[in-house]
């Protein structure tokens, strides 16, 4: 089930950003992604609240760079080794090359979403109220 609102919230968000533009829409969601991480969080551990889920967003981005470039690169450098040609190779070979990034990328978000599903229990605990 959360595939499918995963699927239906890439399709909005597409839609959404060809309407008002894509860095409005950037923001918008960078914006309802923060409020969401540090929702339900006292007024005393908001700060650190949303410096952690700042660390973590950098961390994840330098990571996920990291990954999926040499990903990239090392299908890209396959694909040249084995196949011969001019520059239509060498822009196939990219092509593909991003294209395998893009699949283990896609892969590891839903790998998440599998975890997180199993993983994350939505009903409250009495321990911690809710400041929303």
């Amino acid at each position: 089930m959360e595939v499918v609102a995963f699927g239906g919230l890439l399709l909005l968000g597409g839609r959404v950003s060809g309407l008002l533009g894509h860095r409005r829409t950037f923001r918008i969601g960078l914006t309802t992604a923060t409020s969401l991480a540090t929702a339900g969080v006292g007024a005393a551990d908001a700060g650190t609240a949303a410096a952690t889920f700042n660390a973590g967003q950098q961390v994840g981005g330098a990571l996920g760079t990291a990954l999926f470039n040499t990903v990239a690169t090392g299908v890209t450098a396959t694909r040249l080794r084995t196949h011969e040609g001019g520059r239509d190779v060498v822009t196939a070979g990219a092509v593909h090359g991003f294209g395998v990034a893009l699949l283990v990328a896609t892969g590891i978000m839903l790998g998440a979403t599998v975890v997180a599903a199993v993983l994350i229990d939505p009903r409250p605990t009495g321990d911690a109220p809710l400041s929303y």
